[in-house]
């Protein structure tokens, strides 16, 4: 959707020869298996109309994760969902936010694909950041150069990204995000497993890909 080259180190599925546009009918195939998965293995269990809405609403990988581990569980209160959504949503900014800073600064070694923020004139943490802080001049070359395709117009826009040391600000970010995390997991799941939350925010914390 995005134009990419590589995903996990490996080359995007509709780059395959002989797929191309059938990727889009081949990612409904997916889809509908999980469905029947789900049927088949989760009908007979109490919490399957909750899975069912839990994967028609998601809107990020990692949330998914999370809610599975607390609906399996059998928690079935309302309040302790909330809750659960509550350290979720934070959770998924935080997450989404580091994609967005590993697609420009990320190794493609290590994270597996080539970053196409820029060319895809995404409106990401970087560039939304960047307009905050930087001079009139600063945005003018921005505006030149952001959403364009040719290596010059990216490398441009990432060197005014060093200029205004957007590196330094997201870690700085990522601190004050873990700690905010950290907080809301001894805030809002008292009566949730805080194993399963703490263990998912340190995997994601520091991660480089």
């Amino acid at each position: 959707m995005d134009a990419s080259v590589t995903r996990r180190g490996q080359p995007c599925w509709y780059k395959k020869e002989g797929i191309g546009l059938d990727a889009i009918n081949d990612a409904f195939l997916l889809e509908g298996s999980i469905y029947r998965l789900l049927r088949r293995h989760c009908r007979g269990q109490p919490y399957y109309l909750h899975l069912l809405e839990l994967f028609t609403e998601i809107l990020m990988l990692l949330d998914f994760i999370l809610d599975i581990n607390v609906i399996t569980a059998g928690i079935d209160s309302e309040v302790e969902h909330s809750n659960a959504k509550h350290i979720l949503l934070e959770m998924g900014e935080f997450f989404q936010i580091q994609d967005d800073y590993l697609d420009c600064y990320g190794d493609p070694a290590v994270t597996g694909k080539i970053g196409t923020d820029i060319q895809d004139n995404k409106c990401s943490w970087l560039v939304v950041t960047a307009l905050g802080i930087m001079t009139p001049e600063q945005r003018a070359e921005l505006e030149v150069c952001y959403g364009k395709t040719d290596a010059e117009s990216v490398e441009r826009v990432k060197a005014l990204y060093d200029t205004l040391e957007m590196p330094v600000r997201y870690h700085q970010y990522e601190e004050e995000s873990y700690r905010r995390l950290q907080n809301l997991i001894q805030q809002h799941a008292q009566n949730l497993p805080h194993a399963v939350f703490l263990n998912f925010a340190k995997k994601i914390y520091k991660r480089n890909k």
